[in-house]
C-alpha cells in the first residue's frame, strides 16, 4: 500500500488515480501485465534516499499534507471529518471586567455559547477504535480474468447495529510494525457493504496490501506483484467511531485567597477542573454550548451536575469531531469530497520542485499544474493579472486553481 509516516486526509493512492500514475508502479511494484519495460516506467520508492533524483512517497505525503493544511486554514474547517484534541477555548466574559457571571446563561436566559477553532462541528467527543476482528483473512481473486489478482476481499461478522459500514477501517497486522491501529498503517481506500445478517464484506485493490516492509528495508527494490507471498494475508479490522463520553473540561483559575477552586485542598498555582459536555448550536460556524455533567455509561447520556465553582469557567478544554462532509458520497465521513480531492492534488503538485516518476503523459500532467503563469519565457509569457500576482500561494497553475476554488461563494466559513 502506498503509505507514509505523515498521515494525510487524502489517501496516497487516490492521488495516483487522479494524476494518472500507474497503480503498481506507484506502489513500488510491477507485474507481467504492468512491467517496468522502459526507462520512464520507474517504480516509486518509499524514502528519498532509496531513489536518485526522484520524488518519494514520503516526499509526496509531506506536500499533500501541507496542501491540506493550507486549504483548511483558509476555509476554516477540516476537508474531511477528523478529531480535534485538547483545544483550549476562552469563555465569554461580561463587558464590565470586575463582574463575574454565575448563572450559566446569556441575556436571553439561554446557555452561553463558545466558538471552536474549526467550523462544521459534528459532535463533541474523542476518537474511539474498537477491534472487530484481529487477523481477518484476505482472499485474492481475478474477477476480470486478465491473469492478475487485483481484488482483495475480507469478510467479517459484527453484532447487529454494532458498527456502521462507513466506520470500518482495516490495518496491517504484521508484527513488523510497532503497535496496532496506527493511522500510519491504515489501508485505504476501501469499500464496505453489509448484509441483513450482519456480515461485512470489505473489498479493495490488492496492491494496497503489498507488504510495507518490502518497501521500507535497506536496498529496497521493485516488488514482484505476481508473487502472492509479497501480499499481506491477514489484516486487523476496527470500528472507528466518535466517543461522546469525554467532550470537555471546565477550567477555573484559583482566586487570590486560594478558595473557590472546587476542592477542599486547593494548592497554589492550580486550576479547578470539572467534566462537562457540549451541544452544537450552529454546526457550520462551530458554535456550541457547554454544561457541567457526568457521563452515565448505563443511559449513554450526561447527568446534569452543579458547577464546581460558583461562577462561569474561565476557559474550556475541548475534544470534538468536525469537518466538511459531502453527503452525496456513500461514506462522507470516510471519503473526501471529490472536488476537494482534485484541489488538494493540484496544490500539492504545485508545491513540489522534485522530479516525478512516470512516462510522458504523467509528467505532462504534473508539469501542467506546476507551470508558473508569471514566468517570462523566450517564446512569450502569460497575460498575468493582478489577481494572479496576489495569490498568497504563488503563481503556479495548481496554486492559482486551488486559491480561486476556495474564493467561490460559500467555501469559506468566517
Amino acid at each position: 500500500m502506498a503509505r507514509a509516516s505523515i498521515y494525510t486526509w487524502l489517501p496516497l493512492d487516490r492521488f495516483a488515480s487522479i494524476m494518472g500514475i500507474a497503480p503498481l508502479h506507484f506502489n513500488q511494484a510491477y507485474s507481467d501485465l504492468m512491467p517496468l519495460a522502459t526507462s520512464c516506467n520507474e517504480a516509486w520508492m518509499q524514502k528519498a534516499w532509496q531513489g536518485t533524483d526522484r520524488l518519494s512517497r514520503e516526499d509526496l505525503a509531506r506536500a499533500i499534507r501541507q496542501a491540506e493544511l493550507m486549504i483548511a486554514k483558509q476555509v476554516g474547517y477540516n476537508l474531511i471529518p477528523d478529531w480535534s484534541v485538547d483545544e483550549k477555548v476562552r469563555t465569554t466574559k461580561l463587558a464590565h471586567p470586575p463582574l463575574f457571571s454565575t448563572g450559566e446563561v446569556n441575556a436571553r436566559f439561554m446557555k452561553r455559547s463558545v466558538t471552536t477553532g474549526k467550523n462544521y462541528i459534528i459532535s463533541g467527543g474523542r476518537k474511539l477504535s474498537t477491534l472487530v476482528e484481529a487477523g481477518a483473512l484476505v482472499v485474492y481473486s481475478d474477477p476480470d480474468g486478465d491473469g492478475y489478482d487485483e481484488l482483495a476481499t475480507i469478510t467479517v461478522r459484527t453484532c447487529d447495529d454494532c458498527c456502521n459500514p462507513c466506520d470500518i477501517r482495516i490495518y496491517f497486522t504484521n508484527p513488523y510494525f510497532f503497535g496496532t491501529c496506527d493511522d500510519e498503517y491504515e489501508v485505504r481506500p476501501i469499500c464496505v457493504t453489509e448484509d441483513p445478517a450482519g456480515i461485512l464484506t470489505i473489498t479493495l485493490d490488492s496492491w494496497l496490501l503489498l507488504l510495507p516492509q518490502l518497501a521500507e528495508k535497506f536496498g529496497a527494490a521493485p516488488i514482484d506483484a505476481d508473487n502472492m507471498a509479497n501480499y499481506e494475508g491477514l489484516v486487523d479490522v476496527y470500528c472507528v467511531t466518535n466517543d461522546p463520553s469525554q467532550m470537555a473540561y471546565l477550567i477555573w483559575e484559583a482566586e487570590p485567597n486560594y478558595c473557590g477552586c472546587g476542592s477542599s485542598s486547593c494548592s497554589v498555582c492550580s486550576f479547578a477542573q470539572q467534566a462537562g459536555c457540549i451541544a452544537v448550536r450552529d454546526h457550520r460556524r462551530g458554535i456550541f454550548t457547554y454544561s457541567p455533567g457526568d457521563w452515565n455509561a448505563t443511559t449513554g447520556e450526561y447527568d446534569a451536575t452543579e458547577l464546581a465553582v460558583g461562577r462561569d469557567p474561565d476557559r474550556l478544554r475541548l475534544w470534538y469531531y468536525s469537518g466538511w462532509k459531502d453527503e452525496s458520497l456513500a461514506c462522507p465521513t470516510r471519503d473526501m469530497d471529490r472536488e476537494w480531492e482534485r484541489v488538494v492534488c493540484y496544490l500539492a503538485v504545485a508545491l513540489i520542485d522534485q522530479n516525478f516518476c512516470g512516462c510522458t503523459n504523467t509528467k505532462a500532467r504534473m508539469n501542467y499544474w506546476r507551470e508558473d503563469l508569471a514566468e517570462l519565457k523566450r517564446d512569450g509569457g502569460w497575460n498575468t493579472t493582478e489577481n494572479t500576482l496576489n495569490c498568497p500561494w504563488g503563481t503556479r497553475r495548481g496554486a492559482l486553481y486551488a486559491w480561486r476554488f476556495i474564493q467561490e461563494n460559500g467555501r469559506r466559513v468566517a
